[in-house]
């Protein structure tokens, strides 16, 4: 595992990532534009929001100012994830999840990687991303 990787499964993701030459970054905190904190998000792959979905996640609710807090119900954890992975598409970042079968096709993920990083607007440039770290 990386330092920042939670999981054996996130640090295999960020290899597949890394062997295909894809810029990654790990526990990425994702805001809107007024600064204020969405979610932290397992990798952000070029322009993609990627979520490495075990099991554990959802035995435990995330993001929460950055606390985990315990939660019984896995029903109440999966709408909490739905909801926030709405809100982080709504900043117009796409999502892709992967699981831990899919690790051993690198070149599934890569390709979906590939397909949903956003297009650069009309007239666009080549210039260094915009993003906030």
């Amino acid at each position: 595992m990386d330092g920042k990787s939670e999981s054996v499964g996130e640090t295999r993701m960020r290899l597949i990532f890394e062997d295909a030459g894809l810029a990654f970054e790990t526990q990425r905190r994702i805001t809107d534009a007024a600064g204020i904190f969405i979610a932290r998000v397992d990798a952000f792959v070029e322009g993609v929001v990627v979520e490495f979905d075990g099991r554990i996640k959802y035995q435990r609710r995330r993001d929460v100012e950055e606390q985990e807090t315990a939660i019984q119900d896995a029903g109440q954890v999966v709408w909490l994830e739905k909801r926030r992975e709405d809100a982080i598409r709504r900043l117009g970042r796409p999502v892709e999840r992967v699981v831990w079968p899919e690790l051993d096709r690198p070149g599934l993920l890569v390709g979906r990687v590939r397909s949903a990083r956003p297009s650069p607007p009309p007239g666009h440039r080549n210039t260094p991303s915009t993003v906030q770290p």
